[in-house]
């Protein structure tokens, strides 16, 4: 097909996917429709012949790309000048990786240019570390130069994380088929709720003739983990669902099956939509988030603002990764709500639990994982899946805990599990009121865990976030009290020797309000000590790389020749929490992660009383010692930090103890509640956030890799 400027876009379908190539010029009369139409489940565009692109051109690109609905969307081969708007224009890639592109070069012996090819995931370090690959003239085997700033023509990669492409990408570039994943059914009972659990693709493998007999009730098809769905598929479910006598419900369905659902009308014959995962992308971290959405969360999702929940990782704001045609195919399903038993059983079953070993065993109320029964899932992520568990012993001896189960390909990494174990070891040791303790680490047949204190409460992100929401200040006296005790807890760990009195210098790395807990009963514990330690200390993560969230680091994080990492660097992360509390705002976040750490390095220190007038100059003092960005002038211990916050409170003349903590929570929440602004995981009967996606659970996901910054000419 060709557009009127001789642009054309040819299409090479595959199973799941597609390969787009490009060929041309993009100008303004750059007709976006045929792009739109054909990126489809995984999308890889080809612009090796896209030599030039205009300024209108550019306009009508970033339009086309922002529409494209695309499971995954993946860029390769771009040539130098789409190099460049990749570099300099905000969304030319849309939720989009860059995979490749070429780099241009210049002989010096023989003056040729060359053009050499950069695949980002082989050579990614490079990439980060802006440093061009050495290159051979083809012409005279000379030395080639780089010919342009490495700085700006690798800012866009870069700044971005690692990509990541599904396997599909391979099989399309490569034009072999790809392997399918064999459709499967899991049944469960309980109760008059009978639950089918779909994996696998629905295509012509997919059988259910044997599985329409008998059913009867409530039945529950869940389709979270289907992969790729076909026509063919689509009819046999058709098929199923009209012959089905029971009451059927759809749940959890991925946006490709429900998009082919409307597409072959009357489908649903009489089963009713409970839920969709459509995707979103967070604004701040740019982790894809699929989130579920139901009838009455539905009519809230508007493409030209946020979604009212907010990312799990970072919590920040959400943006679809769809466009106007599917969200009108998602309000044209059969909707319905869940009956009463339909959403008990969905409320408890929030992933499907398979078993992994004979040690394991199904209960009627869970799973029993060694001596811990699992409750409950409460998060999963790319390193951990994380469970409220009950620990029980002799006489009737029951206690609840958070146990995290390390995913089966860690496992299997024997290097990752000792330097995991190890560090965990270390961690069990610092035992402090305002630490969360953990209890036992093991392992269960071929899967190892450790399991930690249970606190019902919240985490400190969500409680900033529920500020923001009532634009409701944090009192200055119990946000000192928070980030104190912090700094008690810090201080333990900083100082915990082992039994032969030699310290053990354990620094958190990743202090973040996503790991700092309050109970509901006002007390305040720091998570997660020595587990980013593990994580660097694997040799899965380069030395060129660093982990942590970013616009919580410190300066010597950021730029390894700013100083030392030790405690003060989690002194330097503690005074960005008190910031950020006093004021509601993220002191160095920027719009991009590359101007975030420009301003963790160089931006001065705002001041708090521009927000908060009331401040004392004793507190605004307090804040600039602990963001010293030379480590010499930073608190030397975190111990020095807190008692000068305890000062501080005592100026004020007011009580700031774990009562008067829980005292203004309970209220918040409750306003919150009656308002309506009340985010999900802030229900007024709480459990701990330990297991939605803190720490090991969700590590590899939540913490950003990034470059170290070179220093400073």
């Amino acid at each position: 097909m060709s557009t009127p400027n001789n642009l054309q876009i040819r299409v090479h379908p595959g199973r799941g996917g597609c390969l787009i190539a490009m060929e041309g010029v993009v100008d303004e009369a750059f007709d976006g429709a045929r792009l739109i139409d054909a990126a489809r489940g995984v999308a890889v565009i080809d612009l090796d012949r896209v030599r030039r692109i205009t300024s209108f051109g550019v306009r009508e690109w970033v339009k086309t790309v922002r529409q494209l609905s695309a499971d995954y969307l993946g860029f390769v081969r771009c040539r130098p000048a789409l190099v460049t708007q990749f570099n300099t224009v905000a969304d030319f890639a849309g939720r989009g990786e860059l995979l490749s592109f070429y780099a241009p070069y210049v002989c010096g012996q023989c003056a040729k240019e060359v053009e050499v090819l950069v695949d980002v995931r082989r050579q990614h370090d490079e990439v980060m570390a802006f440093k061009p690959p050495e290159v051979t003239c083809p012409h005279c085997q000379s030395r080639a130069e780089f010919d342009d700033l490495p700085e700006s023509y690798f800012a866009f990669a870069a700044a971005a994380q690692p990509p990541n492409p599904p396997p599909l990408v391979d099989s399309l570039l490569s034009g072999s088929p790809p392997m399918g994943v064999a459709f499967k059914v899991e049944k469960d009972v309980e109760g008059t709720v009978t639950a089918l659990w779909f994996s696998g693709d629905l295509d012509r493998t997919a059988f259910f003739k044997r599985l329409a007999d008998g059913l009867e009730g409530k039945v529950i098809l869940l389709a979270e983990r289907v992969e790729q769905v076909t026509a063919e598929g689509v009819t046999r479910l058709k098929a199923f669902l009209m012959s089905a006598d029971a009451e059927v419900f759809l749940a959890r369905l991925p946006l490709r099956l429900a998009r082919e659902l409307v597409r072959a009308a009357g489908t649903c014959g009489r089963a009713r939509v409970l839920s969709v995962r459509l995707p979103f992308q967070c604004e701040s971290c740019s982790v894809a988030t699929p989130t579920e959405v139901d009838l009455d969360t539905v009519k809230d999702v508007d493409l030209h603002r946020p979604f009212p929940t907010s990312c799990p990782e970072c919590s920040g704001p959400l943006t679809a990764l769809f466009g106007e045609a599917e969200l009108r195919a998602c309000s044209t399903l059969p909707w319905a709500r869940a009956p009463e038993e339909v959403a008990d059983y969905l409320s408890r079953n929030r992933v499907r639990q398979t078993r992994s070993g004979p040690d394991e065993d199904k209960t009627a109320t869970g799973q029993v994982f060694g001596r811990y029964l699992l409750l409950r899932p409460l998060g999963a992520g790319g390193m951990a899946e994380v469970f409220l568990a009950r620990q029980t012993g002799v006489g009737g001896f029951e206690k609840n805990v958070v146990v995290k189960r390390i995913l089966p390909h860690l496992s299997a990494d024997q290097q990752f599990v000792k330097m995991f174990l190890d560090e965990a070891r270390m961690a069990a040791r610092v035992s402090h009121p305002n630490v969360v303790q953990i209890f036992d680490v093991g392992q269960v047949g071929s899967q190892y865990y450790i399991a930690m204190e249970y606190v019902r409460g919240w985490d400190l992100s969500a409680i900033l976030r529920l500020c923001t929401r009532l634009d409701t200040p944090f009192p200055l006296e119990l946000a000192a009290r928070v980030v104190a005790d912090m700094c008690a807890g810090l201080h333990e760990a900083h100082t915990c020797t082992d039994e032969h009195g030699r310290s053990l210098a354990i620094v958190h790395r990743d202090v973040s309000p996503h790991n700092v807990l309050v109970s509901t009963g006002g007390q305040v514990k720091v998570a997660d000590f020595g587990i980013a330690k593990a994580v660097d200390s694997s040799n899965r993560t380069p030395t060129s790389m660093l982990k942590g969230k970013l616009s919580y680091m410190s300066p010597e994080q950021v730029r390894p020749d700013a100083g030392p990492v030790d405690a003060r660097t989690d002194i330097f992360s503690a005074g960005l929490i008190l910031y950020q509390c006093l004021t509601l705002e993220h002191m160095f976040r920027r719009e991009t992660e590359f101007a975030t750490l420009k301003a963790i390095l160089h931006d001065p220190v705002p001041r708090v009383s521009a927000r908060r007038p009331e401040a004392p100059p004793e507190l605004e003092g307090v804040i600039d010692r602990a963001l010293s960005r030379g480590v010499e002038q930073r608190y030397p211990t975190a111990l020095a930090f807190q008692q000068d916050l305890e000062w501080c409170i005592a100026s004020t003349a007011k009580t700031a103890g774990p009562a008067d903590l829980a005292a203004w929570l309970k209220a918040l929440v409750k306003r919150g509640e009656s308002m309506g602004q009340l985010p999900p995981d802030m229900s007024f009967t709480p459990t701990s956030q330990l297991g939605s996606n803190r720490g090991t659970g969700a590590d590899e996901q939540k913490t950003i890799t990034t470059k170290v910054l070179p220093a400073k000419e």
